[in-house]
């Protein structure tokens, strides 16, 4: 996950937009960016649907419902006041609630197996 901080200088406003460019060379011609039921349609098990999000920009689309605290906490270092901080996690909410009412077997399951999955590769800070 990424986070942006709050902005420090009180003599000006600051906004922020991040920028994501999925390069994946096995599938030049085909970059998922569209989480559909073909692609949740490949799994026979718990094991692969995580396999398939730990190896896909897709990773993304759940990431609001898997790292819900992260997020809050992020939003919440990121605000500069409560009227902000209620309309950025309204936002987040709501995605959270579409992506819960699509999508709950699977989520709900990939919560509870967060804390359980190490991640087979090695982890770089930059």
């Amino acid at each position: 996950l990424h986070a942006v901080s709050r902005w420090c200088c009180t003599k000006c406003a600051r906004f922020a937009i991040s920028f994501w460019f999925d390069y994946c060379p096995q599938h030049e011609k085909q970059i998922d960016t569209v989480l559909t039921r073909t692609h949740l349609s490949n799994f026979q098990n718990w094991d692969q649907a995580i396999s398939f999000f730990q190896q896909s920009p897709l990773q993304r689309i759940i990431s609001r419902v898997i790292y819900q605290e992260d997020y809050h906490s992020s939003l919440s270092d990121c605000a500069f006041d409560s009227e902000t901080l209620m309309s950025m996690n309204s936002a987040h909410q709501a995605t959270v609630n579409s992506l819960i009412s699509k999508l709950k077997p699977l989520l709900e399951k990939l919560r509870a197996r967060n804390f359980e999955v190490i991640p087979s590769f090695p982890l770089e800070i930059y």
